[in-house]
Parts: C-alpha cells; structure tokens; sequence
C-alpha cells in the first residue's frame, strides 16, 4: 500500500506538470469516443471522453482568455489556464496578438521571456533583436542594450 501511495504521489504531480508545460495536445492523443476531441481534453472541460454525444461546448472559454474551446484545441493550449506557458501574456494574445508561442514561456529561446521582450521592446519571436549576434538575454544579462548593435558584451 506504501508503495503505491508513493507512486501514485510521483505519478500525478509529474503528468500534471507534463499537461500544463506543454498544453494539451490533440496529436497522439486517444479519443476513446471519435468525437475529434481528446479524451485528455474533454476530461479537463467535463465532458465523457467514452460518449460520443458528450462533448466540449465549442464556444465556450471557460479560463476567460479569450479564446474559445475550438481555438484553444487548435493551439494546443490548456483551455482551463489562460496563459498556459506561465509568461505573463494570455494565450490569447500569444496566439493573436503577438504571434508568440503559447506552449513556450520564452519563444525565440533566448534566454529572455515573451513578455519581458515585449516590455523591454525587444523581439520575442527574433532570438537577437538588433542583429549583433548576441541573445537578447545575453545582453540584457551582461548589461548591454539588445537593441543597439554598437551595445554588445565585450565592446
């Protein structure tokens, strides 16, 4: 019974953190029923994943992020949290907006986070945003301006 207390305490905080990293994906994922929704999904929004008739209301936006179930599986975003990759920007405004991506808290990978790179006015989906061939994060950790090419670590 210990053992399996254990297990289960493993398990289930290391498949929930797996979800909300990486959202929800509608690839390689079952639908027991074949309605075209994860059986994944459709449990999060409350719906039988083995009834064909019981499904996710389409237009519905249960986090109030302003995109709707259809959208958010779209995505592959977590149609429960409205900013699923934890950056500060709401999926949303990832997926409309700023052309970011929802499932990546840092989107261009370079050391600096989506919205920190909006607020900082640097590019957050270009990974050196004045062309000097340093990461926007670099420089930012350096204390160098991302956005003058003259400004670069070592100068």
């Amino acid at each position: 019974m210990r053992r399996r207390l254990i297990l289960v305490c493993l398990i289930i905080p290391t498949a929930w953190f797996l979800v909300a990293e990486k959202g929800i994906s509608q690839t390689n994922r079952a639908d027991s029923d074949g309605d075209g929704w994860s059986d994944t999904f459709e449990i999060r929004l409350g719906s039988n994943p083995n009834d064909k008739e019981s499904y996710p209301k389409s237009i519905e936006d249960p986090d109030l992020d302003g995109l709707t179930n259809v959208e958010e599986r779209s995505a592959n975003t977590d149609p429960t949290d409205p900013d699923t990759d934890n950056d500060g920007l709401s999926d949303q405004q990832e997926v409309t907006n700023r052309y970011t991506d929802p499932l990546r808290s840092d989107s261009d990978q370079d050391g600096s986070s989506d919205f920190t790179e909006i607020i900082d006015g640097t590019k957050p989906h270009i990974p050196d945003s004045d062309g000097d061939h340093w990461l926007d994060g670099a420089e930012k950790d350096a204390g160098t301006d991302p956005l003058d090419l003259t400004s670069a670590p070592g100068n």
